[in-house]
């Protein structure tokens, strides 16, 4: 089925602005990479520009080509495409530039406001922060302080040393249970005894079987 001239130009020439649209689309996307510089975001405006390409020559071939595609409407998707980069690809490229500077610049200066409230807060919550670290370090301390103070109290009304600790002492060194005492020997009497005064099995005293030891070596 032979299609008529005109509709065979409105075709062509729905196919040429459309590649004229897609180079122009490229370089908005090229322009705003290049202020973001971030990998993630390169491969994210690949994505959306070959999706979009896509999408829109399946609505070229359903809307325009009345679900036929035609040789002569991709050449000249790619013909537009190639003279638009040639042609008007530079100086679009430096007036998408200059507007992306512009809105750049208008952002900061929007925002500058923003940014020295948030300043602000962050250096208070800081110095919130830093305030309750000292009153917890005090507070410590303060407790450490009453505590040394109350058992320096307790001391000097006791003796030196806390009743139940002092009692005990005394019981143990009554009963002859304590570690002196272990070593010596006294826990095999209920009445300590020195070392001094303490008769040997075989004879004498610890003292006089020291003595008596020490002689032996020197000769």
């Amino acid at each position: 089925m032979e299609l008529p001239i005109a509709l065979q130009l409105y075709q062509a020439s729905s196919a040429l602005l459309l590649g004229f649209a897609a180079g122009l689309f490229y370089d908005i996307l090229k322009t705003i990479r290049r202020r973001i510089d971030r990998r993630g975001v390169t491969m994210l405006f690949d994505v959306l520009f070959w999706l979009a390409i896509a999408l829109a020559l399946f609505a070229q071939t359903m809307l325009v080509g009345f679900g036929a595609v035609r040789i002569f409407m991709l050449l000249a998707n790619i013909g537009g495409a190639t003279m638009y980069f040639l042609v008007l690809s530079v100086p679009t490229c430096f007036l998408l530039g200059k507007i992306a500077d512009g809105i750049v610049r208008i952002y900061l200066i929007a925002t500058k406001p923003l940014d020295a409230i948030w300043s602000k807060c962050e250096n208070i919550a800081r110095n919130c922060k830093k305030g309750f670290r000292n009153l917890i370090k005090q507070y410590i301390m303060g407790n450490n302080y009453c505590l040394r103070t109350r058992l320096r109290r307790q001391k000097e009304r006791t003796g030196g040393e806390p009743s139940a600790q002092k009692e005990k002492r005394k019981h143990l060194r009554e009963t002859g249970r304590t570690r002196a005492s272990r070593l010596c020997g006294d826990h095999l009497s209920r009445t300590p005894q020195s070392n001094r005064t303490r008769p040997d099995r075989r004879g004498g005293t610890w003292a006089d079987r020291r003595r008596l030891s020490e002689r032996k070596r020197n000769l």
